[in-house]
């Protein structure tokens, strides 16, 4: 008797969870929750940042390779001394300011033809509604003219000084000027008759007439330099 007078006393003690105990449980049943939704949240963006510095390097590595078949089926590497581009009338209501990085010079039944490769500074770009600009275009667009027959940089050197920037074929956006700018001591570009040239993300050592080391630099869509990307060619026409 005494037993089942104890079971009693038990069970009258058990009355469950209070109102302000069921609240406080929910309220941190919610912050736990809302603590998971953010971490993941904050794990999928991070996977979605790192995705697109991926596609970034791959693309600047195409272009690398773009530039290395050019300079392989050229006959010789030069600079552009004495060439300058206007420039480039951008899809923004910016300035942009084109400079000629180098060239290659290919021969066609004898007669020379030349690739112009320079590089859009898009920073007159600066976003507005008067100013507009892609994510990936800012703040350098490299790009290439390929000459034929018909255009008007033919010669070795070239027979004109000046062509439209509006000319020519992209290649990869969204380069750089990293900090500090490359020179030709740090890139160990200054052993006699190596010639070093770049601007805005581009540069190259000319070793020689027929070899180079090219680097490129890029930034994610986030305005954040990626590692440097470099490769060295020669050519190999005769």
């Amino acid at each position: 008797m005494k037993r089942y007078s104890n079971w009693l006393i038990v069970f009258a003690n058990n009355k469950g969870f209070t109102l302000i105990e069921l609240l406080t449980a929910s309220v941190l049943t919610g912050l736990v929750i809302s603590g998971i939704f953010v971490g993941v949240l904050s794990l999928m963006g991070a996977d979605k940042r790192q995705q697109a510095r991926v596609e970034r390097q791959t693309e600047i590595s195409r272009a690398l390779d773009l530039i290395s078949q050019d300079i392989r089926d050229a006959s010789a590497i030069k600079s552009v001394t004495g060439l300058t581009i206007t420039p480039a009338s951008p899809s923004c209501a910016g300035t942009s300011i084109a400079t000629p990085i180098f060239r290659t010079t290919v021969l066609v039944g004898g007669n020379p033809y030349n690739r112009v490769f320079f590089v859009t500074n898009m920073s007159g770009c600066d976003g507005s509604t008067t100013a507009r600009r892609t994510v990936w275009n800012r703040p350098a667009l490299l790009k290439v003219v390929r000459e034929n027959s018909a255009s008007p940089i033919a010669g070795d050197p070239p027979t004109i000084t000046t062509f439209n920037g509006n000319l020519g074929s992209e290649l990869v956006d969204g380069l750089i000027a990293p900090t500090p700018t490359p020179t030709a001591a740090s890139l160990s570009c200054n052993a006699t008759g190596q010639q070093f040239l770049g601007a805005d993300g581009l540069y190259i050592c000319i070793e020689s007439p027929r070899s180079a080391v090219i680097y490129m630099y890029g930034a994610d869509e986030n305005g954040q330099a990626l590692p440097a990307q470099s490769t060295r060619v020669s050519v190999r026409a005769t």
